[in-house]
């Protein structure tokens, strides 16, 4: 009976020093293939096509160590970062056995998921293998829609979505978001599944806790994540339902990030998309007045100031344009002089892109024939005609569309401006004389997909590798 014991305490250690020959082997190796990924797309390709991407997928499967582990989910990562690689990647099995090493995370606990776990049975997965598979998911899913469904279909939105839960660090947490972005990138079905994994709630959760002067890149990827989630009517009520409203209005007042801003207003544009109650409800949340302090501070300056924040602000004027398409909400932007200073910014800026997107929501406000006529009779004197509104629509006109005929919006707002009061009783007549209305300002002035953006993690690199050429051909030889 001894001697059975110490037969088998024997046959253990043999089998953990195998194990660990292997790792000291497979790690360097490991390593040196996703130094050698980042070199290009060329060497991308010739590693997958040497059979290194199933050689990787077969380390994770073999040599079930938690540093070969997090070293070859970065080789996955990286060599994911090459489109065409990506397919091959799933073809292989590398997506499902993600999937598992997730669901073997001790802190990732989704209830009748043993069985998938069973291959990493009795390992813990830390969060330094965590944080690299999460990357790797990102990368695989971008500009993959095969790949999308995969994830959805063998339960990666739930593990993705414990891991921002419980993870611990903001690693985790900040590629978790990254890939609930891509998963849900335009996929309706992913969409579906990451709100019925409550995708939303954790996204939140992790805002909440998250330091606003600090952790940028965290913020800008759970922003993304929520702006990518707002794809169709059913995901814009489940995200009002919850507090995604409030943090992205929290986001545009406090933040002062370009990229965290950016995707903070993408994000409340999507949820307010062609959505009236959402429209209304982050007008009373502040979102209005958020956007102009972000054009106030950020907007206005010197041309390398404005020129740092151009996306930022081209993107919370798109926010506040889809806000102002919704007309109640235009009372709410002149009580926070929105229509001044948006007047001003299209007068002073040297942008065009800035001069476009500001004279969109100065046209979504603009008053429109019928609302002149009204005024005109009731003797009132309406707020935007009190301001150089018009002389900035028309500074937009002869500058952004020199060239070009300009777009339908613009021309309507500036001529309904220009209409003297004879030609304001004769389009009124005309449109008695008719049914319907003379223009509405339900109508979104962009198209939805400016709003989504799908992202790459670039995998941080644990050495530097040799810019020397024939070194590098050499470890290509060797590997």
């Amino acid at each position: 009976m001894q001697q059975t014991k110490n037969k088998s305490n024997d046959q253990s250690i043999s089998n953990s020093a195998t194990l660990d020959a292997a790792a000291l082997v497979t790690g360097p190796c490991l390593m040196a293939l996703a130094h050698l990924a980042r070199r290009g797309d060329l060497v991308c390709s010739q590693i997958a096509d040497a059979n290194g991407i199933l050689v990787v997928i077969n380390c994770m499967r073999i040599v079930q160590h938690p540093t070969v582990l997090a070293q070859a989910c970065r080789t996955l990562s990286t060599l994911s970062l090459l489109p065409q690689n990506r397919q091959q990647i799933a073809n292989r099995k590398g997506i499902n056995i993600l999937v598992r090493l997730l669901a073997a995370s001790q802190l990732s606990p989704i209830p009748g998921d043993h069985f998938l776990s069973a291959e990493f049975n009795g390992m813990q997965v830390n969060e330094s293998i965590q944080e690299a598979a999460l990357a790797a998911f990102t990368n695989l899913t971008n500009s993959s829609e095969p790949n999308r469904q995969l994830v959805a279909e063998l339960g990666g939105i739930e593990h993705i979505v414990s891991c921002i839960l419980f993870a611990r660090h903001g690693g985790p947490v900040r590629n978790a978001a990254q890939a609930i972005a891509n998963v849900a990138y335009g996929s309706h079905f992913s969409v579906a599944r990451c709100i019925m994994a409550r995708a939303d709630v954790a996204i939140c959760s992790a805002i909440g806790a998250t330091d606003f002067l600090d952790e940028d890149r965290l913020l800008e990827a759970a922003y993304r994540a929520l702006a990518n989630m707002a794809l169709d009517e059913a995901a814009q009520t489940g995200l009002a339902s919850g507090d995604a409203m409030t943090w992205c209005v929290r986001g545009l007042q406090k933040c002062g990030y370009v990229h965290v801003l950016r995707a903070a207003a993408h994000a409340t544009a999507a949820i307010a998309y062609k959505s009236r109650a959402n429209k209304a409800q982050f007008a009373q949340l502040g979102a209005l007045a958020a956007c102009v302090r972000v054009v106030s501070e950020f907007g206005c300056g010197s041309l390398a100031h404005t020129r740092h924040y151009l996306s930022a602000v081209h993107a919370t004027s798109l926010a506040a344009c889809t806000l102002l398409s919704f007309s109640p909400n235009h009372l709410v932007f002149e009580d926070c002089y929105g229509i001044e200073m948006y007047t001003t910014l299209c007068e002073t800026t040297e942008h065009l892109e800035i001069l476009n997107v500001g004279a969109m929501v100065l046209a979504s406000v603009a008053p429109t024939a019928s609302g002149r006529w009204e005024a005109q009779a009731e003797g009132r004197t309406l707020h935007f005609e009190k301001t150089a509104g018009l002389r900035a629509l028309v500074r937009c006109e002869k500058w952004v569309f020199s060239n070009s005929s300009s777009p339908h919006w613009l021309h309507q707002a500036i001529s309904a401006l220009q209409m003297s009061p004879i030609q304001l009783d004769e389009v009124q007549a005309a449109h008695q004389s008719s049914s319907g209305k003379l223009s509405a300002h339900d109508l979104e002035l962009f198209p939805q997909e400016y709003l989504f953006e799908e992202v790459l993690a670039l995998t941080t690199l644990d050495h530097i590798v040799t810019n020397s050429p024939d070194l590098r051909n050499l470890a290509f030889r060797l590997y």
